[in-house]
């Protein structure tokens, strides 16, 4: 069961393409489709879960009413406790009831909700306050910049690997980053905004 469409850009933790800068933030960025694109770990404690009170609401399938929470020790700290789920929560395949998260885990919360934790949003780039513009590709580093130009002209991850002479793993953690960057979810609207940028 996925989300409404209006639920990827909810105003609570979830990212929308409107953006400003702030300074570092923890964040999820999904995997899959279906979940709220970025999800910036902002307040103390955030509830995951299927439940209408949960800071960071999931109606997938195997999300438990009051799945999971997310803990921010400041400055950047985040922990994932299990609150009894069903299915389980997860760091890297293995199911945890509590973990402290580091850079690029992927965190899944029962068979479909799945994540992986970044610090990648930092001053300039991060998180919705409202009608400011989006972020440009300019806030992307020059590697980010070559990825993303290459993804709009259709190549896949290991075609990139071979044109810049690097990892088709180094690749999928540039886009991960550009993604996170850009506050979007899939390659279509990164080409997207790369088209708009040459226009």
């Amino acid at each position: 069961m996925g989300m409404a469409k209006d639920d990827r850009t909810t105003t609570l933790w979830a990212v929308s393409p409107r953006i400003s800068a702030r300074p570092r933030v923890p964040a999820l960025v999904a995997l899959g489709d279906g979940l709220p694109a970025i999800v910036v770990v902002e307040s103390r404690e955030l509830v995951v879960g299927r439940g209408p009170d949960c800071g960071l609401r999931l109606a997938v399938r195997g999300v438990s009413r009051e799945h999971a929470k997310l803990v921010l020790s400041p400055p950047h700290t985040v922990s994932v406790i299990d609150l009894r789920s069903r299915n389980g929560t997860f760091v890297n395949g293995r199911r945890v009831e509590a973990a402290e998260l580091a850079e690029g885990d992927e965190l899944h919360f029962g068979p479909l909700a799945q994540f992986r934790f970044t610090r990648a949003l930092e001053a300039g780039v991060a998180t919705t306050t409202g009608t400011t513009g989006t972020v440009d590709l300019e806030h992307l580093s020059a590697r980010e910049r070559d990825v993303a130009g290459l993804v709009a002209d259709g190549l896949t991850n290991a075609a990139i690997a071979e044109r810049l002479g690097i990892r088709p793993r180094t690749v999928a953690t540039h886009l991960e980053h550009i993604f996170a960057k850009l506050a979007i979810g899939s390659r279509a609207e990164l080409i997207r905004r790369v088209l708009d940028a040459a226009r």
